[in-house]
């Protein structure tokens, strides 16, 4: 009866010792506490059946005896609930029921997720109906492979009209083979995957009905349909494969299209090539020589332009092919010099620097400032004049190279450079054009007091030019001794120093760091005449 012992009975059985009879009770009782305990847990796993409603966590206790536990043994084996159990069930719970029987009619036995398509593929089988290739599809890719039992004989018929003998295939292949025949029915092109299967599998002539469907199908789509051509094995066929694979056409292709007037195909392949390069530009990527030459080739320049744009950090510019900044940044990217004229061009174009103006003069106010065009371009020159003095042995063109180097953000390269015995040259204002260009070229290496050095002694050599002095107050400016700079920067304005190139140094100076110091130095001495100060961003928001 299942009903425990009271503490007397238990007393009664040991004071008669009965020991046996008290072995077996308590083993009965061991067992039906053991088989609760996992009742109560089965119960508690029935309960997170998703099929039952909220309503069912009201019922207190659900004993494994009372009707709300047999509620959850009915939702779990999709057993039909009376009318006053459906308030226990969720609302999808008569479809998935229904769902299940169907499954069970046709014999279907993978776990298939209950759902619209699922359930309309189910209600065709069981009409007889023939599917779909997205229907099949379906199938194959949830691996329901039991079906086909019900799709043997429409398999069937296709394998007959195909001249297929499949009858030994698995049923996974014969799944994946009915999906291709019945894409064929649809005249739908099988994709490459499945193409490759029929080749594998040696169904050559099906293969062949694939590559008929596909040449009819690249006709349409690139304008060629008025060509009476049908069969793969033409040349048509080839060259319609390469469009359709962003391949650019070869002359001998060009030329076919053209003998056959299909000239709007033509414009497509073009057109189709031309986006594809245009998106590989717009992905960040480089232009091959290959595509380069493809380009000039066939009236895409555009798409040229993009690449240089971006290749010199310029893409926000809206210029034209027809703009000077397309020669230019040809020019630049093929290592050309630029003319006099472009080079004016690109000045009044502020070098074309998205961010930061160049600074007027020509020496740029902080290295990350000077863009890909104006290092290029300098770059260039460095290495003209640097071979025009080994060609010459001209200091001049030494000079020039040195000063080029460090606008071209390589004053290590102007140092070097300048490692010369001075002993050698006569002119004392060449020797100050040498020493003041490595004086700057160490300043720009943060190496100041080789540069006072080298300014001293160009100004020693020759004491008319400007530079070495305009160079001897930035470095008093750099160095916190501003009223010594002061007199440096004057004494450089009576040798034809403007305010545009103390200002340029000053500028050079905050911009690399904040030196509030010097910004009250310069506001007190002059408000009106450094009165752009107040308007410079500080150095961190360079």
């Amino acid at each position: 009866m299942a009903i425990a012992l009271t503490a007397a009975e238990w007393q009664w059985l040991e004071r008669h010792q009965l020991s046996v009879a008290i072995d077996v009770i308590r083993a009965q009782e061991a067992y039906r506490k053991a088989l609760t305990e996992e009742i109560q847990r089965e119960i508690m796993d029935l309960r997170r059946n998703r099929l039952l409603s909220t309503r069912i966590n009201a019922v207190p206790g659900l004993a494994a005896d009372s009707e709300a536990a047999l509620i959850l043994y009915k939702v779990h084996n999709l057993e039909l609930v009376d009318p006053l159990e459906e308030k226990f069930v969720d609302s999808s719970y008569a479809a998935v029921r229904e769902f299940n029987q169907l499954k069970t009619q046709l014999d279907l036995t993978e776990d298939i997720p209950c759902e619209k398509t699922s359930m309309g593929i189910l209600l065709q089988l069981r009409e007889g109906q023939a599917l779909a290739s997205n229907d099949l599809e379906w199938l194959r890719q949830n691996h329901v492979v039991s079906v086909v039992k019900r799709l043997a004989m429409h398999f069937a018929t296709l394998c007959q009209r195909h001249g297929i003998d499949a009858s030994e295939f698995p049923a996974e292949d014969r799944l994946q083979l009915q999906i291709i025949l019945q894409k064929l029915e649809e005249q739908t092109l099988p994709d490459d995957h499945e193409q490759r299967y029929l080749q594998q599998h040696g169904f050559l002539t099906v293969s062949a009905v694939c590559r008929k469907i596909e040449f009819s199908s690249l006709k349409a789509k690139y304008q060629a349909a008025q060509m009476a051509e049908d069969s793969p094995n033409t040349h048509l066929y080839v060259v319609l494969k390469r469009i359709d694979a962003d391949l650019p056409l070869t002359e001998a292709d060009l030329n076919y299209l053209r003998k056959r007037k299909l000239n709007d195909t033509i414009g497509l392949a073009v057109k189709r090539h031309a986006d594809r390069l245009m998106a590989k530009v717009e992905q960040g990527l480089e232009l091959t020589p290959e595509d380069v030459v493809w380009c000039q080739g066939n009236q895409s320049e555009k798409v040229l332009l993009l690449s240089l744009k971006k290749f010199f950090g310029v893409e926000h510019r809206k210029d034209n092919v027809e703009s000077p900044l397309y020669r230019i940044l040809q020019k630049l990217k093929t290592e050309q010099r630029l003319n006099d004229q472009e080079v004016v061009w690109l000045t009044t174009e502020l070098w074309c620097q998205p961010k930061h103006h160049m600074c007027p003069s020509s020496q740029p106010s902080k290295r990350h400032e000077r863009n890909k065009i104006f290092v290029s371009h300098h770059r260039l020159e460095a290495l003209f004049y640097e071979a025009e003095f080994k060609r010459t042995k001209n200091f001049w063109f030494l000079a020039s190279s040195s000063a080029h180097w460090r606008r071209a953000e390589e004053p290590e390269r102007s140092v070097k450079l300048t490692e010369l015995d001075l002993s050698r040259i006569a002119e004392a204002k060449l020797k100050q054009a040498l020493w003041t260009t490595r004086g700057g070229a160490l300043r720009d290496l943060d190496r100041l007091g080789e540069a006072e050095e080298c300014a001293l002694q160009a100004i020693q050599y020759y004491s008319h030019s400007h530079n070495p002095y305009t160079l001897m107050g930035a470095l008093c400016y750099d160095t916190k001794r501003y009223d010594e700079g002061t007199r440096w920067f004057e004494e450089a304005r009576k040798r034809g120093a403007t305010e545009s190139d103390e200002d340029a140094e000053i500028k050079r100076i905050l911009r690399k760091r904040n030196d509030p110091e010097l910004r009250n130095y310069l506001l007190q001495k002059d408000p009106d005449r450094y009165s752009w100060i107040r308007k410079l961003r500080p150095a961190k928001e360079m």
